[in-house]
């Protein structure tokens, strides 16, 4: 499934250590996997927590596959564990 246009909260634990929280996109649904687009630099195997719908649904999942763009944004694959 491809949502036309979906913006969720993501937060978590940046590359460096830094506590985050950041608009991101929703760009696929697949299985237990979320695809999303961003700006802030992660790094795969971190946890991180998903926020939608102005926070009425939440999900927890771990990072599993970073693609990084030329511009620097990244595509992340969150494979989902539970909501919270």
């Amino acid at each position: 499934m491809t949502p036309k246009h979906v913006d969720i909260n993501l937060r978590g634990i940046d590359m460096f250590g830094a506590c985050f929280s950041e608009s991101a996109k929703l760009m696929s649904v697949a299985d237990s996997e979320l695809s999303v687009f961003m700006w802030r630099p992660v790094t795969e195997g971190a946890g991180v927590e998903l926020n939608c719908d102005n926070e009425s649904h939440s999900l927890k999942g771990q990072i599993v596959r970073i693609t990084t763009h030329l511009n620097g944004a990244q595509t992340v694959q969150v494979k989902i564990h539970s909501p919270i």
